[in-house]
């Protein structure tokens, strides 16, 4: 059997290092022979560069991002793994939940070719939407099904175009 995939409009973001693994019948039971190619296509330069960060539980950084959360938020530190994360050791990460709205401000080239917002959550606070907003535009709804009282850590994404974050 032969399968093929080009991952052109899928590609898979990642910083430093990349594990693939191969998982078959659901449970991984079964020792059959696999094989596998993979090919990674680099650019010269970076495609996306960091241009600014907001770190939660630092009080500095929320007054420098104009932060803010309605109603009642709560405040916490979460020491767990991220999702299918192979090493065994914990990371702590601070996390808020809000009922209501959050905001924030972050810089941003205003010659952008469209921009990634990346977060890390907590998975135990299951099945997490928020509707992302550009200077009062709907830029769309970000959602994370499910959820994780184990693997509690876990990066997340969302791509906002140019025609809504260019001249910004």
């Amino acid at each position: 059997i032969t399968a093929y995939r080009l991952n052109v409009a899928d590609y898979i973001p990642f910083r430093t290092g990349i594990r693939v693994a191969l998982e078959h019948d659901g449970i991984n039971s079964n020792e059959l022979p696999y094989s596998s190619v993979a090919y990674y296509y680099k650019r010269a330069e970076p495609g996306m560069v960091e241009v600014d960060a907001l770190e939660l539980g630092d009080a500095q950084s929320a007054a420098a991002h104009e932060f803010s959360a309605e109603g009642s938020p709560r405040t916490y530190a979460v020491s767990s793994r991220f999702f299918n994360d192979t090493l065994p050791e914990n990371e702590s990460q601070m996390a808020v939940v809000s009922e209501e709205s959050t905001s924030f401000r972050v810089a941003i080239d205003p010659e952008n070719a469209g921009i990634v917002l990346r977060r890390t959550f907590d998975q135990a606070v299951r099945s997490q939407r928020a509707d992302v907003y550009v200077d009062d535009v709907l830029a769309g709804t970000w959602q994370s099904a499910g959820g994780s009282d184990e693997f509690r850590l876990r990066e997340d994404e969302f791509w906002i175009a140019a025609p809504i974050t260019r001249d910004r």
